[in-house]
């Protein structure tokens, strides 16, 4: 018996698809369907017959898989699971994560598509990042966030409240996003009207430290900015405006969807997150 058969066989009975299953393990489609034919020959029975687009497991192919599943994810599990998980991470979202035992915080890459092999190869577990998803090997689950608008506590003009007059009134304290080339409030705004801009700073953490020593306003998102306002003298405000959630999500490939211990990181990284 090929036990590196295995492996293919429970991954295609769970996602009933050689196409799906081939995007998973990251092999070509013709792979993962020479692995079944060379695992049917072995065990002399047939696995799966066609289904429309997919396929459909044979009787014998469940109960295989059934009495597989669970000691094969457990050995995968113990040869694969590194001690510490590498986790890319946009800056807003650091200073939530720190204290979180097992895992490295790493910041994302500028390249989109580093992000994506790193992911591929196992280098990193996650990324928390605005990639848009395309490829089907990967999983993005959304991050409940909302942006904020920051100003210094003692603002001349500003104090609790704000008026959407009084925004574009102000001058900005803005950080554009390398892949994008654009700031969090052009992005997220349905009609931004043009701002004066006080100073274009490298990153969220810069952006916050400058507005807490100026008169200008920042938008960014609400968590990294409520672990920091008061360390650095700012209030957070509502802004008067309609914005659009955080682009913002957890992405990692669709191999540690159902390992346990990748899914007690992300549900430990989601808690703070959400």
């Amino acid at each position: 018996m090929d036990y590196n058969l295995i492996k293919p066989f429970l991954v295609v009975f769970r996602t009933c698809s050689y196409t799906k299953a081939a995007a998973e393990l990251d092999v070509s489609q013709p792979a993962i369907s020479q692995s079944i034919k060379r695992l049917e020959q072995q065990l002399g029975k047939p696995l799966f017959v066609r289904q429309g687009r997919g396929v459909q497991a044979t009787s014998y192919a469940t109960q295989l898989a059934h009495r597989l599943s669970e000691p094969f994810d457990s050995i995968d599990d113990a040869f694969h699971q590194p001690e510490t998980f590498t986790v890319y991470s946009q800056e807003h979202y650091v200073y939530t994560l720190l204290d979180i035992p097992d895992i490295e915080l790493v910041e994302c890459p500028v390249s989109q598509t580093q992000i994506f092999d790193d992911l591929r190869s196992q280098k990193v577990a996650l990324a928390i990042d605005l990639c848009p998803i395309e490829d089907p090997a990967f999983i993005s689950e959304p991050i409940d966030d909302r942006v904020v608008i920051v100003a210094t506590s003692d603002h001349p003009r500003i104090q609790g409240t704000i008026t959407e007059q009084q925004y574009y009134q102000e001058k900005h304290v803005t950080v554009i996003a390398k892949r994008l080339g654009v700031d969090i409030f052009t992005l997220l705004a349905d009609n931004p009207k043009p701002r004066q801009v006080l100073y274009s700073a490298s990153s969220p953490m810069s952006q916050l430290i400058m507005a807490s020593n100026s008169d200008g306003l920042a938008v960014t998102t609400e968590r990294a900015s409520k672990i920091l306002a008061k360390k650095l003298g700012l209030q957070l405000l509502t802004p008067p405006m309609a914005l659009n959630m955080t682009p913002f999500s957890m992405i990692y490939h669709k191999r540690n969807l159902h390992n346990e211990q990748h899914k007690i990181m992300r549900n430990k990284i989601m808690n703070r997150l959400n």
